[in-house]
């Protein structure tokens, strides 16, 4: 094995054929691992997916903390303005 798992030796000058061999190879290991890639990253979208029914759900417990939330400040205002009233 060569530099880095590669099978052509170290050359201080590589010959014609040599360059190519290598050049054949890194374009064929970087093709295997944009491929490899291209999958994992199609396999890991469709896990990662949100269901509609989950989508659904996430939207109504939103829903109702907003709701929650504004009612609760609707709350601390009124209770402000009594309080402001009898002063």
């Amino acid at each position: 094995m060569g530099i880095a798992g590669c099978p052509v030796p170290r050359f201080k000058y590589a010959t014609g054929g040599d360059r190519r061999m290598f050049d054949g190879y890194v374009t064929g290991r970087l093709r295997e691992l944009l491929e490899s890639d291209k999958c994992q990253f199609a396999s890991e979208s469709v896990t990662t997916q949100e269901t509609a029914l989950e989508r659904q759900s996430r939207l109504r417990d939103r829903a109702r903390q907003l709701r929650e939330k504004r009612e609760a400040e609707r709350l601390a205002f009124v209770e402000e303005k009594y309080e402001q009233q009898f002063r």
